[in-house]
């Protein structure tokens, strides 16, 4: 009887650290739910370094409980966290997301996940585009970054950038983001992925640490002439994969790679011969090659 007294008791027995760390791998508004047990529980609660928000859809976002749990948990907060992820299927507004993300700024979050199926764009603080704490950032779905030129956009530790399926629009010959400022505020990048965003002004990437380069990408059929791709990477880079599902492909430039380990590259349509040359040039001394091309009759 004893031994299965102590058997069941093995969990309270674990370190607080420990017990938090095993909490970061549920959803935030079910591990909370433990805080009701004891004042130890708790208190281990107000330790969790990881949150993950979950919200659903709904048709009255201003009365949802899931949003009302998002505030009463996170925006209590006072210790710094590590990781904030956020999924919404139209399951909370914009000034939602503001805030939260604003909050996890604050708090010097080290990990942004974002991934918003949201009918209207979704607009981030200005003050995500000076980071000092973010080494992890990805953003998903209908969101509007408004980096411009003219932003300081700096993220002096960010080491992985993944955007994916950002809601970009096109005004005929303006484009309401550009990934400029991405693309020149992130020193010490080593994974780059860019997928199924649409390529509506050339793009140069040129990071000294890069390790891992993923891009999947459709040229919009709204804005004219030619774009073009230039990648300047040193021999750091071990992994490219490009994945052109363009109706017309992007012209390649410049591309320069020295120690490429693993290569894929698939194009939706022939390129030219001298865009496919140069591509082909760069990455000469790859270890190992998966290459598809595709087109109509």
């Amino acid at each position: 009887m004893a031994s299965s007294e102590n058997e069941g008791d093995a969990f309270n027995n674990l370190l607080d650290d420990l017990v938090c760390h095993i909490l970061s791998f549920l959803p935030t508004k079910m591990a909370y739910r433990t805080s009701v047990l004891s004042k130890r529980w708790a208190l281990i609660c107000t330790k969790i370094l990881d949150f993950h928000f979950v919200l659903p859809k709904i048709s009255d976002p201003t009365s949802s409980r899931e949003i009302q749990s998002v505030y009463a948990i996170f925006l209590r907060r006072e210790n710094d966290i590590r990781k904030l992820m956020l999924e919404s299927d139209n399951g909370c507004q914009q000034p939602d997301v503001y805030h939260w993300v604003l909050k996890a700024l604050d708090l010097k979050v080290k990990e942004l996940h974002l991934d918003l199926n949201h009918a209207r764009p979704s607009f981030l603080p200005l003050k995500l585009s000076t980071s000092e704490s973010l080494v992890v950032l990805k953003l998903g779905g209908n969101i509007q970054p408004k980096f411009s030129y003219c932003s300081k956009v700096y993220f002096p530790k960010l080491k992985t950038l993944h955007l994916l399926f950002l809601g970009i629009k096109c005004f005929r010959h303006q484009v309401e983001f550009t990934l400029f400022p991405f693309l020149s505020g992130c020193p010490l990048l080593e994974e780059f992925l860019l997928h199924d965003v649409l390529v509506n002004q050339s793009i140069k990437i040129s990071f000294p640490l890069l390790k891992r380069l993923i891009l999947i990408l459709r040229k919009s059929l709204d804005v004219p002439g030619d774009k073009t791709l230039q990648i300047n990477v040193p021999s750091s880079l071990e992994v490219f994969r490009i994945f052109d599902n363009g109706s017309t492909p992007i012209k390649y430039e410049s591309i320069d790679f020295f120690n490429v380990d693993e290569a894929t590259i698939y194009i939706n349509k022939h390129p030219d011969f001298d865009s496919l040359y140069q591509l082909l040039k760069g990455i000469s001394k790859v270890k190992s090659l998966y290459l598809v091309s595709q087109h109509g009759g």
